[in-house]
This record gives structure tokens, C-alpha cells and sequence, in this order.
């Protein structure tokens, strides 16, 4: 997950007309990930560990089960 929340995603702050708001944390979210030591989750050690110790391959079935989402459209109330 995105500290604060990603770019223009569903956890995003709402901010009604003040575009240069999310500009600037659009760019701070920017510059946070260019500082990162490990910026691909594929590369990072933990989450090489993981499948390592308990998953298996990417793909397997208990990573599936664990890892993946299915969504259901909803209508509201």
C-alpha cells in the first residue's frame, strides 16, 4: 500500500477543486518511491522469503488462495 494512500486511488483524501493539493502529494509520493532501497515487490527479500518458506512458486495454488481477490458487483440499498 501507498503511504497516505496511491495517486488518485479510492483511499485518496477528497479534495473538492484544489488541484494543485494533489500535485503536491502526487509529487511526494513520487519522491518517497525514489528513495526506496527495494521499489519491486518481486526484489524484495521479504516477500522472496515468503514464497520461499511457505507459498511455494508465484502462481501456486496456496499463493492464489491467499493472495487473490475476486470482487462481486453490489447494488446499493
Amino acid at each position: 500500500a501507498c503511504p497516505g494512500g496511491c495517486i488518485d486511488g479510492g483511499g485518496q483524501p477528497y479534495h473538492s477543486g484544489h488541484g494543485s493539493i494533489l500535485q503536491k502529494r502526487m509529487q511526494a509520493i513520487y519522491n518517497i518511491d525514489e528513495n526506496k532501497a527495494v521499489r519491486q515487490s518481486h526484489l524484495n527479500p521479504e516477500v522472496i522469503k515468503l514464497y520461499r518458506e511457505y507459498l511455494g512458486e508465484p502462481y501456486s495454488g496456496l499463493a492464489h488462495k491467499l493472495l487473490h481477490t475476486h470482487f462481486k458487483v453490489r447494488t446499493e440499498i
